[in-house]
């Protein structure tokens, strides 16, 4: 009877510790317990935004006898290889020439990359050039554009034209996609 009693006095203690872990509620005697505050909070940012401003315009060039590129920088600079001439012995019209623009806007002081295409095809309705080697103005972070103090940036891009000999007469038009993502 010693033992039995030694025994049933020992389980006690952890029957009732088993009872109360499956109850699952806890049960707080009078005055142990405390509360504190928790904070939620969110900051709402303006989302990023690219606006087209100029398109990149290639101008005028003469019909070449042989292939070449003609190359506009984020600068407005031109570079003419192979039989493309344009640069000097064809008049170009007022802005006839010169860089795509880009107006960038959203959450000041934001960093944000660019994504340009790897070519794109621009075509007279029956022939096509091909436009490659998109770049853009350097950012101030290397590959990382900035947003100033207002939330804008101003982002400039040139590319290379491909000629082909002989390549048919009439005005090329085409579309390429600049996309910005925020850091």
């Amino acid at each position: 009877m010693f033992l039995w009693k030694t025994l049933s006095v020992a389980l006690r203690p952890t029957a009732a510790a088993i009872a109360l872990l499956a109850s699952g509620q806890a049960i707080a005697g009078p005055g142990n317990t405390h509360t504190t505050t928790g904070v939620a909070d969110v900051t709402v940012v303006e989302p990023i935004g690219i606006q087209n401003v100029a398109d990149l315009r290639f101008g005028r060039i003469v019909r070449p006898t042989t292939g070449g590129t003609l190359t506009i920088s984020p600068a407005g600079a031109v570079t003419e290889t192979g039989g493309v001439t344009g640069q000097s012995s064809t008049p170009q019209a007022t802005n006839g020439r010169g860089p795509g623009a880009f107006a960038v806007f959203g959450d000041a002081n934001r960093y944000f990359l660019i994504f340009m295409p790897n070519s794109t095809t621009i075509s007279n309705g029956t022939a096509n050039m091909q436009v490659n080697q998109f770049q853009t103005n350097p950012g101030a972070f290397g590959p990382f554009h900035r947003l100033n103090n207002a939330g804008y940036a101003p982002l400039l891009v040139g590319a290379r034209l491909n000629v082909n000999a002989n390549q048919a007469v009439g005005q090329y038009t085409g579309n390429f996609n600049v996309t910005v993502l925020y850091l």
